[in-house]
């Protein structure tokens, strides 16, 4: 049960700026038309330091580079298939908004992004990008979205069956390609074949 007019969310083991509601409650009551805003994060790799760590991190640095935009905006769905940038710890709803959308929580690695799909594709929510830095996202060995390569490939389906019906002809296309070109890469991540997870990275 939401009680207040604003929702946001924060993980245990990760941390927000001390500002950051402060930031977002701002940018909200100045635009009136956004129902969910979200901003650039950092994440904060926990592990002792050494070469394979090091790499580990270079990798995370590029993904955090091409998750944040470098300018505040609207966000198309059409960006959000091509590049699904959104830290779930950053985000500010609009409680108005998301009262007719439950949250799934049978997906273990997936509900946030089934969430925010819904939201967008199914209550047909806009959702607006601050550049500004208001969460930081641990990133540790032992998280489990980090061993769970074929359940994320599996829940990500199923969220895409959710909302098929609703997407255009060239939104379920662009879905298709960029999540085959997104999971692929990780799982090249995760089996420590960064280059190649850096080149397929850089030519989407």
């Amino acid at each position: 049960y939401i009680s207040g007019e604003y929702l946001s969310v924060l993980d245990s083991d990760d941390f927000w700026v001390k500002n950051k509601l402060e930031i977002q409650l701002n940018k909200m009551l100045e635009e009136s038309t956004i129902d969910i805003l979200y901003t650039a994060y950092r994440s904060h790799y926990e592990a002792q330091d050494s070469f394979k760590n090091s790499l580990t991190k270079l990798y995370l640095r590029f993904i955090n580079f091409s998750d944040n935009f470098l300018f505040s905006g609207f966000v198309s769905t059409r960006k959000i298939i091509k590049n699904y940038n959104i830290n779930f710890q950053t985000i500010m709803f609009k409680s108005s908004s998301i009262k007719a959308i439950p949250f799934d929580d049978r997906m273990s690695l997936t509900g946030d992004l089934d969430f925010i799909y819904r939201l967008l594709w199914i209550q047909k929510s806009s959702l607006y990008y601050l550049s500004d830095l208001t969460a930081y996202s641990r990133i540790h060995p032992k998280q489990l979205s980090r061993r769970s390569d074929l359940r994320w490939v599996i829940e990500s389906y199923k969220v895409f069956y959710k909302i098929e019906k609703y997407m255009s002809t060239e939104e379920k296309e662009l879905f298709k390609k960029y999540f085959i070109v997104f999971y692929y890469s990780s799982y090249l991540f995760r089996v420590k074949k960064f280059h190649k997870a850096l080149l397929i990275k850089f030519s989407y």
